[in-house]
């Protein structure tokens, strides 16, 4: 008897509708975080910052695309929820792919295999900008709906602080990034530096820039310069002295963004020419500097001849009980609407900007990238902000229950209570409003210790362990190990 055989097609279905629900991103970070009934009769803020919507549509824009049959198993949203976990939990490919397999076991639904290599593929299908988008998302849109009463004078704030990061001495990396000027590339490990803009109230990153440690175009300025868009009318920069440049703050200021800067080491200031607001609170007009002198790529018609810039003075005491005086540059020019005391204590909060670098570099593992090309660095990159924004943003729920600051609520607290509930959240899905209200709780419970004026010296109490130094390649130490000697006598 003959059996006509027929070729099997998969049917194509509607992209992601099988895992577009809340639960499969983690109902942490979806529109069910605070029910109605945990706060009546209020409008609650933060309940559509990410949402399967927002991410479906994020992803058809970056024309990301695929899973799309019904015996695919790995999609662009399963593919983040993995992601995502193996990020804020520092854990493997492997940790990841096991974490996937309990779950569909947990649901009765088909497992993935034990290989890693279905989901590192899936997650290189995955551009870094989807990551990047989403990060600005929530960053803009959690700083926009925060109280007003919380921000400085009423204005989404911005802190730009730079930092250094290392990656893996692969040939991809070392292709692109350089090591320390210092270190043999056979010895070292790229070293790129960063810039970091954080929000003043959140603690949410907006963006993260990172380049060669050393070569032109690669500083901080120029990093920041690149990067100039993501700012709106209306914003205010605080930045180091670093940043305390002609070209930078009237780039800033052409697009509507004020400054606040320290007043950098390296320029000379005569008060007698200025205007007198106060004790210690003069205007000051800057002159343009000459054409040599200006950014590549910038011509003097790019700036205007002068800028109008306030400068506040004011003392602080320092680790060895003295007096320092500081110097902050800004062009709050109103004494009257940005009072000098006030302009102090903003750029004494600059210092929140530090502690959360310290944040992404301890507490995500950002400090040493484990990927092993250069693509994969910024996806790994771009997919820590965004795990950091998510659990900035239940801190941020959880302070507008609890009638608290962002601020005030510690971010490790938090991370472990995301860490110990994402699984079964992911399982159970949305939580019964008492369990929430809860969890809310329990995350206002870990309070963040307030330090006004704290220095900290840059030292550590731990020694090292007296080993060796790398000081050539790794195989050259295993061809010594390796080989054995016997000696004839023995034989």
């Amino acid at each position: 008897m003959y059996v006509k055989h027929t070729r099997f097609i998969p049917q194509k279905r509607e992209p992601f509708s099988h895992l577009a629900t809340p639960s499969f991103l983690a109902p942490f970070f979806q529109n069910d975080v605070v029910p109605n009934e945990l706060i009546p009769n209020e409008v609650i803020p933060f309940d559509d910052l990410l949402t399967g919507e927002l991410i479906q549509r994020t992803l058809k824009t970056r024309q990301c695309r695929f899973g799309e049959t019904y015996h695919a198993v790995y999609t662009p949203q399963w593919t983040m929820w993995m992601f995502l976990w193996q990020l804020l939990c520092d854990a493997s490919c492997d940790a990841a792919v096991a974490t996937a397999i309990a779950y569909c076991t947990e649901l009765a639904i088909k497992p993935p295999g034990t290989d890693t290599g279905g989901y590192v593929r899936a997650r290189n299908k995955i551009p870094y900008e989807v990551y990047a988008d989403l990060t600005r998302h929530v960053a803009r849109e959690l700083d926009a709906r925060a109280p007003q009463h919380g921000k400085p004078f009423g204005r989404t704030t911005w802190i730009i602080d730079g930092t250094t990061f290392t990656m893996s001495a692969t040939p991809d990396n070392l292709a692109k990034f350089q090591c320390h000027p210092n270190q043999h590339p056979d010895v070292g490990m790229p070293i790129p530096r960063a810039i970091a803009i954080l929000s003043m109230v959140t603690g949410c990153v907006l963006d993260f820039a990172y380049d060669n440690d050393s070569g032109k175009g690669t500083g901080e300025i120029s990093m920041l310069r690149s990067r100039l868009d993501v700012f709106l009318p209306g914003d205010i920069v605080v930045m180091d002295a670093l940043d305390c440049s002609f070209p930078t703050m009237a780039l800033l200021k052409q697009r509507g963004v004020d400054v606040v800067v320290r007043m950098s080491g390296s320029r000379l200031v005569d008060h007698r020419s200025s205007t007198r607001l106060g004790q210690g609170d003069d205007i000051m007009t800057w002159k343009r500097p000459a054409k040599s002198q200006l950014p590549t790529g910038y011509c003097e018609d790019d700036f205007p001849e002068s800028m109008k810039a306030r400068v506040v003075r004011y003392r602080v005491k320092n680790s060895e009980d003295q007096w320092e005086t500081f110097e902050i540059v800004t062009t709050l020019l109103d004494e009257k609407k940005y009072p000098q005391d006030e302009i102090a204590a903003l750029y004494n909060m600059r210092w929140n900007g530090e502690t959360d670098i310290r944040t992404l570099k301890d507490t995500l593992s950002l400090d040493q990238v484990r990927c092993q090309t250069p693509d994969n660095v910024e996806r790994e990159v771009r997919g820590t902000m965004l795990g950091d924004n998510l659990v900035r943003r239940l801190t941020a729920t959880a302070a507008y229950v609890a009638k608290k600051k962002p601020r005030e609520i510690g971010y490790q607290g938090t991370w472990n209570i995301v860490a110990a509930w994402w699984m079964i959240r992911s399982l159970n899905g949305p939580a019964l409003p008492e369990v929430l209200q809860q969890i809310l709780a329990n995350i206002a419970k870990h309070r963040a210790g307030h330090r006004p004026g704290r220095l900290e010296p840059r030292v550590i109490r731990k020694r090292p362990k007296p080993q060796e130094k790398m000081k050539k390649d790794r195989a050259a130490y295993h061809r010594r190990v390796t080989v054995t000697i016997i000696e004839p006598e023995y034989l």
